[in-house]
């Protein structure tokens, strides 16, 4: 279901990311988070008109980008989770401060007009 391939990140977006094998994983995973965030508004992306379907794989590319700086899968996997270490004390806080999308993927999102939940009038 990923809605960006390799070639489209490296050739068309110049996208860069730190662990090459990891890349069709995060653009998959990065694919459903972005679904998740247009609730589904998305469904094929071909179908989308031309610019919409650009916003959308230039917002998989730039959140892929953010998911990799940040540690990739593994990342993404604990990501809303928040660790303090104090001496011997340590604790885990679920759903602390921890931003999943990057402002660059919201921007994309924003412009593409898919992950508005407002009403329409």
């Amino acid at each position: 279901m990923s809605y960006v391939t390799s070639d489209y990140f490296y050739n068309i977006y110049g996208g860069t990311v730190s662990n090459e094998e990891q890349l069709p994983a995060l653009l998959e995973r990065v694919s459903a988070l972005v679904d998740g965030e247009t609730l589904g508004q998305i469904g094929g992306i071909d179908a989308l008109p031309s610019k919409q379907a650009e916003l959308i794989r230039y917002a998989v590319c730039a959140e892929t980008e953010f998911v990799d700086a940040n540690g990739g899968l593994n990342w993404l996997n604990e990501a809303g989770r928040a660790y303090i270490h104090l001496g011997k004390f340590s604790t885990t806080s679920v759903g602390g401060e921890n931003p999943l999308f990057s402002n660059s993927a919201k921007s994309f999102l924003n412009a593409s007009g898919l992950n508005f939940r407002g009403v329409m009038v």
